[in-house]
């Protein structure tokens, strides 16, 4: 027999989500970083707005500019370093 039979038991099924977990977090990490990436313009000018009306402050508008220009592209970089090494892993 090629294939091991197929067992639908939740044991089973969690041990194949060990297995996957690298690929999820790739996966999450390649979409939470580029959304943050297409989210900033609209974030930065809604930060403006709110500090124009008062609803907050200098120092809380440079903390969420700092936020997000540090975290858009960290998270993409990870994602795709997780990708390169799945990749990597696969072709072993």
């Amino acid at each position: 027999m090629i294939f091991p039979p197929f067992d639908s038991s939740p044991v089973h099924f969690i041990g194949e989500l060990h297995l996957m977990r690298p690929i999820l977090i790739a996966v999450v990490l390649l979409i939470a970083g580029p959304s943050l990436h297409f989210y900033a313009p609209r974030h930065r000018l809604s930060v403006e707005e709110r500090v124009r009306e008062r609803t907050m402050s200098a120092t809380e508008a440079r903390w969420h500019r700092r936020f997000l220009r540090f975290w858009a592209p960290a998270l993409t970089v990870l994602g795709l370093a997780q990708a390169c090494l799945l990749l990597v892993q696969l072709l072993r």
